[in-house]
């Protein structure tokens, strides 16, 4: 899914670096490729825009039992303990920054929509000024 035909394409004034993890398997899963794929680039394009000037994110996959695990990890701004568990609600954004950062707060809600109906989940690791994890895990593909 990450090395594809079909290029990714962001819009950024910042410099964006992109780290993917060395995938030794070919990973698949199980679902709709547009939809995964708008998932992917909608937590990418978060982590290019709750980051300072210089951006960093890594992407990691591996195979978890009966899963694929995804993980989109930035070096933003963070996410404050007492507001994560309202970003993946609809219309909702929780930066104290973002009077400057353009979005309707849907883009989290629809990633969470896509994974559950799925069949996967999706977690959320992050402290203020270091950064925040987004991961889903989707059921194996055949």
């Amino acid at each position: 899914m990450f090395r594809r035909k079909h290029p990714w394409h962001f819009t950024s004034r910042k410099p964006v670096h992109i780290d993917v993890s060395d995938l030794s398997e070919q990973l698949v899963m199980q679902g709709d490729e547009t939809h995964i794929r708008q998932t992917i680039a909608n937590l990418i394009d978060n982590a290019i825009k709750y980051s300072g000037e210089e951006v960093s994110i890594t992407i990691q996959a591996a195979s978890e039992a009966r899963n694929v695990r995804v993980a989109i990890i930035g070096n933003g701004f963070g996410i404050a303990p007492e507001k994560q568990e309202f970003v993946f609600q609809k219309y909702t954004r929780v930066h104290s920054k973002e009077e400057s950062i353009s979005g309707f707060g849907i883009g989290l809600s629809y990633v969470k929509t896509v994974i559950e109906k799925h069949g996967g989940s999706i977690s959320l690791s992050s402290k203020p000024n270091q950064g925040s994890e987004f991961a889903f895990s989707l059921p194996v593909g055949a």
